[in-house]
């Protein structure tokens, strides 16, 4: 393949990857939470520290009055708490999982992971890991537009 073509043959590789996305993410999607509420709630879970507002704001790329408020709505449906314990000299607390944040969070686990298992049981960890790299990588970097 000639160089000069290989950028548009990146983009419409991509543009189906998007495609094939899209149909993954309409399965998995869950009435019971939406999925900036998932943005949230997910890192929670990956990381049993809890987190500070400012830290799921920066974690998710969301505005911290995003977050703000959809920890507040997470904390009245009973997902999430705050960990009056961890609060500190700045008056930041945590927010941790409930028993059924947790719930949640195994239980749609399952689901991506039987989902994912069709994409992606071919490949070997390392394959996945340094793919995950890649997609990290892209994410991060700068639009030069």
């Amino acid at each position: 393949m000639k160089t000069q073509y290989i950028a548009f043959e990146i983009a419409i590789k991509m543009k189906k990857l998007m495609n094939k996305i899209e149909k993954v993410q309409s399965i998995l999607e869950c009435e019971d939470m939406s999925f900036a509420q998932e943005r949230i709630i997910f890192p929670i879970f990956r990381d049993e520290k809890g987190y500070s507002i400012q830290e799921l704001s920066h974690e998710g790329g969301i505005a911290k009055s995003l977050v703000s408020r959809t920890v507040a709505d997470l904390e009245k449906r009973g997902f999430v708490m705050r960990d009056k314990k961890s609060i500190n000299q700045d008056r930041n607390y945590k927010i941790i999982l409930t028993e059924k944040g947790k719930k949640f969070v195994e239980n749609k686990n399952e689901r991506v992971l039987e989902v994912t298992d069709k994409w992606f049981g071919n490949f070997s960890k390392e394959f996945l890991f340094s793919f995950n790299g890649m997609l990290d990588t892209l994410i991060d970097t700068e639009n030069t537009n």
